[in-house]
């Protein structure tokens, strides 16, 4: 009896799926981000379809196996500048390493279908969309950030971003959040209700120079381990309100310098709750807090401070100051400490060797005030 077989042989078929892009460094010129300051828009696709009239395309792949491909094309705006389309046979994921992906992509103004691009596995995400500064609007719902471990400078430079909805964002891992938003300068808001922050240790000027924030809500941050925090809240010219401070933990902080500086339209600021007995540094802490009328800073205390120098320069709206725990009396670094400040402020401090010192500081700086334990 005769018997059949069968049998298929299959050539060459990769089994895809999911493809990893390479990737960059931040002075890259590899594939497109060599072109970087000349793409004006980009395209996420789960398919693969090269048009004819690309001008150049490349395979970044991590496996250089053809299945993430990426080309430009002419924007069609006559200036030289192009499309990115970015496209993968199956979902693509973006690279553990994650630095720099849209670093310095300054003519960036839209990015499409970002929900193509799966950051599941990146756990350094720094500089990210750094000088993305004509970007003007982001999707960020799909965005996954459950691995990743720092955001420095994520934002940074993002000059035409108005809105950012960040409520998806995983942030369980993150130790660093470092300049994170700085100069977005026209964002107004910011919720960042569900950032989880137990792990992070670096603020330095995280909201620094975004002038038109208005209001940040941070009620749920957690800062036990944060180690500076100076330049956070830095030339944030309209905020007038920072839900939450007054639960921030800042045990651990060493420096606070030029922490509100700049914060001109603060009119009241609850710090009851700062601990400050590791901070060596309060320098320009509150220069330039303009409508900064009363301030209780009774629970700071001066163990290892050192530096007050221009801690209330130009707060020329303050005629009440609370001050009345540390012992400033021994620290020798307080140039210009209350120079431009009211005649006729009121300070409470903690006893007669502390009337002594802060009068000096306002006769330094050719002030009168009434300086009473």
């Amino acid at each position: 009896m005769d018997k059949i077989v069968t049998f298929t042989i299959t050539i060459n078929k990769l089994n895809r799926g999911y493809t990893t892009m390479i990737s960059s460094p931040h002075d890259s010129t590899t594939a497109f981000w060599n072109h970087r300051t000349n793409i004006t828009e980009i395209t996420f696709a789960n398919e693969i379809n090269l048009p004819p009239n690309f001008i150049e395309s490349w395979d970044v792949s991590t496996n250089q196996d053809g299945s993430l491909m990426a080309y430009i094309v002419d924007d069609g705006l006559g200036t030289n500048t192009y499309h990115l389309h970015i496209q993968g046979d199956g979902i693509i994921y973006a690279n553990s390493n994650s630095n720099y992906v849209f670093y310095n992509f300054n003519k960036l103004k839209k990015i499409n279908n970002f929900h193509y691009f799966n950051t599941a596995n990146a756990t350094a995400m720094l500089s990210f969309f750094f000088d993305c500064r004509s970007l003007e609007e982001i999707d960020l719902s799909n965005f996954d950030t459950s691995n990743a471990t720092s955001f420095f400078q994520m934002f940074m430079n993002c000059y035409t971003l108005t809105n950012l909805d960040l409520s998806n964002f995983n942030t369980s891992k993150v130790t660093n959040l470092q300049r994170m938003f700085q100069n977005c300068n026209k964002l107004t808001t910011l919720d960042l209700t569900n950032f989880d922050t137990s792990k992070v240790i670096n603020m330095l000027a995280m909201f620094s120079s975004c002038n038109k924030l208005t209001s940040i809500n941070l009620t749920n941050f957690i800062t036990n381990s944060v180690t500076t925090m100076e330049q956070v809240f830095a030339n944030c010219w309209d905020l007038t309100t920072i839900i939450g401070l007054e639960n921030f933990n800042t045990q651990n902080v060493t420096t606070m310098a030029r922490m509100f500086n700049g914060c001109r339209n603060i009119t009241t600021l609850n710090l009851n709750n700062f601990n400050t007995t590791k901070v060596t540094t309060m320098n320009q802490m509150f220069d330039g807090c303009l409508n900064l009328v009363t301030l209780n800073v009774n629970s700071f205390t001066t163990e290892v401070l050192t530096n007050v120098s221009n801690m209330f320069y130009n707060c020329n709206n303050l005629s009440t100051l609370e001050i009345n725990s540390g012992d400033f009396s021994s620290i020798t670094t307080h140039t210009n400490m209350f120079s431009y400040v009211k005649d006729g402020i009121n300070i409470t401090v903690k006893d007669a060797n502390n009337v002594t010192w802060f009068t000096q500081r306002l006769t330094e700086a050719g002030k009168t005030g009434n300086v009473t334990i």
